[in-house]
Protein backbone atom coordinates (compact mmCIF):
# COMPACT_ATOMS: atom_id res chain seq x y z
CA UNK A 1 0.00 0.00 0.00
CA UNK A 2 1.33 3.44 -0.87
CA UNK A 3 -0.04 6.88 1.08
CA UNK A 4 -1.44 10.03 -0.95
CA UNK A 5 -1.50 13.28 0.74
CA UNK A 6 -4.93 15.26 0.50
CA UNK A 7 -6.42 18.58 1.29
CA UNK A 8 -9.44 19.32 3.55
CA UNK A 9 -10.95 22.41 2.87
CA UNK A 10 -12.10 23.64 6.56
CA UNK A 11 -13.55 26.73 4.48
CA UNK A 12 -15.09 27.31 1.00
CA UNK A 13 -13.14 28.93 -1.43
CA UNK A 14 -13.87 30.03 -4.80
CA UNK A 15 -14.20 27.09 -6.67
CA UNK A 16 -14.19 24.21 -3.58
CA UNK A 17 -16.87 23.67 -0.96
CA UNK A 18 -16.10 23.30 2.49
CA UNK A 19 -15.66 19.49 3.29
CA UNK A 20 -14.29 18.99 -0.12
CA UNK A 21 -10.99 16.24 -0.45
CA UNK A 22 -8.46 16.83 -3.16
CA UNK A 23 -5.71 14.88 -4.10
CA UNK A 24 -2.03 17.25 -3.56
CA UNK A 25 0.08 17.30 -6.66
CA UNK A 26 2.85 19.08 -4.95
CA UNK A 27 3.87 20.32 -2.01
CA UNK A 28 7.18 23.05 -1.03
CA UNK A 29 8.00 24.77 2.00
CA UNK A 30 5.43 27.64 1.34
CA UNK A 31 2.86 26.09 -0.30
CA UNK A 32 0.18 23.05 -1.62
CA UNK A 33 -0.62 22.51 -5.14
CA UNK A 34 -3.82 21.00 -6.35
CA UNK A 35 -6.66 21.36 -9.04
CA UNK A 36 -9.85 22.73 -7.91
CA UNK A 37 -12.94 22.09 -8.67
CA UNK A 38 -12.54 23.69 -12.18
CA UNK A 39 -9.64 21.64 -12.74
CA UNK A 40 -7.59 24.78 -12.32
CA UNK A 41 -3.96 24.18 -11.12
CA UNK A 42 -4.07 26.15 -7.72
CA UNK A 43 -1.81 26.58 -4.83
CA UNK A 44 -2.72 27.30 -1.42
CA UNK A 45 0.29 29.36 1.15
CA UNK A 46 0.50 27.12 4.37
CA UNK A 47 1.24 30.18 6.30
CA UNK A 48 -1.83 32.66 4.64
CA UNK A 49 -4.06 30.10 4.17
CA UNK A 50 -3.20 27.49 7.23
CA UNK A 51 -7.01 28.72 8.23
CA UNK A 52 -8.37 27.28 4.73
CA UNK A 53 -7.39 23.81 5.15
CA UNK A 54 -5.62 21.18 6.47
CA UNK A 55 -3.85 18.01 4.95
CA UNK A 56 -4.08 14.40 5.68
CA UNK A 57 -2.92 11.02 3.80
CA UNK A 58 -4.81 8.47 2.88
CA UNK A 59 -3.70 4.66 2.08
CA UNK A 60 -4.49 3.17 -1.60
CA UNK A 61 -4.19 0.09 -2.74
CA UNK A 62 -1.48 -0.97 -4.99
CA UNK A 63 -3.40 -2.08 -8.38
CA UNK A 64 -3.41 -5.60 -10.08
CA UNK A 65 -3.94 -5.75 -13.14
CA UNK A 66 -8.10 -7.12 -12.88
CA UNK A 67 -8.22 -3.90 -11.37
CA UNK A 68 -7.23 -1.88 -13.95
CA UNK A 69 -9.03 -3.82 -15.90
CA UNK A 70 -12.16 -2.93 -14.25
CA UNK A 71 -11.38 0.46 -14.39
CA UNK A 72 -11.07 0.68 -17.94
CA UNK A 73 -14.79 -0.81 -18.14
CA UNK A 74 -16.18 1.84 -15.69
CA UNK A 75 -14.78 4.42 -18.31
CA UNK A 76 -15.66 3.09 -21.30
CA UNK A 77 -19.06 3.43 -19.50
CA UNK A 78 -18.56 6.57 -18.29
CA UNK A 79 -18.76 5.59 -14.71
CA UNK A 80 -15.68 6.08 -13.24
CA UNK A 81 -15.48 8.40 -10.42
CA UNK A 82 -12.99 10.91 -8.37
CA UNK A 83 -12.20 7.97 -6.22
CA UNK A 84 -10.98 6.14 -9.53
CA UNK A 85 -8.99 8.86 -10.74
CA UNK A 86 -7.17 9.74 -7.63
CA UNK A 87 -6.21 5.77 -7.00
CA UNK A 88 -5.34 6.05 -11.01
CA UNK A 89 -3.11 9.40 -9.85
CA UNK A 90 -1.60 6.84 -6.95
CA UNK A 91 -0.24 4.09 -9.07
CA UNK A 92 1.10 6.50 -11.19
CA UNK A 93 3.01 7.95 -8.71
CA UNK A 94 3.83 5.14 -6.93
CA UNK A 95 5.17 3.44 -10.64
CA UNK A 96 7.82 6.62 -11.03
CA UNK A 97 8.60 6.45 -7.53
CA UNK A 98 9.59 2.38 -8.58
CA UNK A 99 11.33 3.59 -11.61
CA UNK A 100 13.31 6.23 -10.19
CA UNK A 101 14.95 4.31 -7.29
CA UNK A 102 15.32 1.46 -9.82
Amino acid sequence: MSKVKYIRFKKSTAYNDAGDETKVLAEDDKAVYYYDGCHRYCYLDKVEDKDTFVLFERKTKTMTASRLKKMRERHEDGQLENDDIDELFAEIDRLQKQNLTT
